[in-house]
């Protein structure tokens, strides 16, 4: 689907070990924010999947993560269409450049779980 090339996995490595904890990306991201909006605990959980363990997530995230619009309002349900503009916010401030890129995310966790540990 996507023209650009999979993450080298040396990369994708550097990404991952300069990733906060998940804890730390929230508490930021909600010390930012001067009004909290609600996002629905199943879309933090699902992008927390995502972001840490290449978990594809559906396909509501997966338009806001290619930054299309209107796929992400036609994709989404009323809880998180309310919080959209927070929804984006959060991937603006938590999610790295290189995972908005959905396919190749997931493809380069893929790959990373099907690479033989240095122990072995």
């Amino acid at each position: 689907m996507s023209s650009r090339k999979p993450i080298p996995p040396k990369q994708f490595e550097k990404i991952l070990e300069t990733l906060p904890s998940w804890e730390e990306s929230l508490d930021q991201f909600y010390a930012g924010v001067k009004f909290r909006f609600i996002i629905p605990e199943r879309t933090i959980l699902t992008l927390q999947n995502y972001l840490y363990k290449g978990v594809p997530t559906g396909d509501f995230l997966k338009a806001v993560l290619a930054n299309d619009l209107h796929a992400a309002i036609t994709r989404s349900d009323s809880q998180n269409r309310l919080a959209l503009p927070a929804i984006v916010s959060f991937i603006h401030w938590v999610i790295p450049v290189a995972a908005l890129n959905h396919d190749r995310w997931t493809q380069a966790h893929q790959e990373a779980r099907n690479q033989p540990s240095a122990e072995e």
